[in-house]
């Protein structure tokens, strides 16, 4: 059972003399304040989607970073570097329902703090990849995957993916290509992302399928073929996981149920792809 206690400074303490780059300090605000807030759904909640928390992340990281510009106005630069606050995977996962989701969030926000994990990332993902007895195990890979985007090196994964896919059975490959269409969606391949045959596979029940492909056709401007794919979404999660839907009394059944929602977590989303994009080119220059 993960520990939902929250951190205190005792458990991180500052190093002496340091003095943190105001974004930083909000940065670690917004963990906290986003910690909270997800531990108290995993207790209230324990089987709810969980959409509202990826737009309650959002508007905190908007607000927080405007706060930010304006106390940094006007004072010099330091060598500390910015790290971002949230990233692509969060708000990917704020858009999947569930239970599974919301308790990698919850890691993925511990690994967001473990400099050492994001470092070995790529090493971790080929080892998962390769595993000793044969037997993949998915819901390391998937951190795995998360923790390479957070490290700005979803490339990497998506090599790794697709020349594991090249001889992986059936079973294995469906998992890998979903993985494989995120890595893509966050590194604005949409129109690749598309083509992948997990998308498109009717053998299997699979509410990523639709799931993602509203998503890549709301970050691609076709709202309506993303409507359609959104309601897909809706129904095969109404059918597979009926205990995870919200009673119509419930405070999230509007959210879960409204796509002008879902499409606020996607228009995010694409910005922060957008920038992370556009910072890559920069750097090549």
């Amino acid at each position: 059972m993960a520990d939902f206690r929250e951190p205190t400074r005792r458990d991180r303490p500052a190093p002496a003399g340091s003095n943190p780059h105001p974004l930083n300090r909000l940065a670690g605000t917004v963990q906290l304040a986003g910690g909270s807030f997800l531990r108290l759904l995993a207790r209230s909640y324990p089987a709810v989607p969980i959409l509202l928390t990826g737009i309650c992340l959002a508007v905190a990281y908007r607000t927080l970073r405007r706060t930010a510009r304006k106390s940094c106005r006007g004072a010099a630069a330091v060598s500390e570097p910015v790290r971002p606050v949230l990233h692509r995977s969060m708000s990917l996962m704020g858009l999947h329902g569930g239970h599974v989701a919301l308790q990698k969030m919850i890691h993925l926000q511990e690994a967001w703090l473990d400099e050492a994990a994001l470092e070995t990332a790529s090493e971790e993902f080929r080892r998962l990849l390769s595993p000793a007895d044969g037997r993949m195990n998915f819901s390391n890979l998937q951190s795995a995957a998360m923790k390479l985007e957070m490290s700005g090196k979803e490339e990497e994964a998506v090599e790794m993916l697709k020349k594991a896919l090249k001889n992986a059975p059936v079973p294995e490959a469906h998992e890998l290509g979903m993985l494989l269409v995120e890595m893509l969606i966050y590194m604005g391949n949409y129109e690749e992302a598309l083509k992948c045959a997990c998308l498109h596979d009717e053998q299997i029940a699979d509410s990523r399928g639709p799931l993602y492909k509203a998503i890549i056709y709301a970050l691609d401007g076709d709202v309506r073929s993303s409507e359609a794919n959104y309601k897909d979404f809706q129904q095969l999660q109404v059918r597979l996981h009926w205990s995870d839907t919200p009673q119509e009394d419930s405070p999230l059944y509007d959210v879960v149920h409204d796509f002008e929602k879902f499409r606020i977590i996607v228009k995010n989303m694409k910005a922060e792809i957008d920038q992370v994009r556009e910072r890559k080119i920069a750097k090549k220059r």
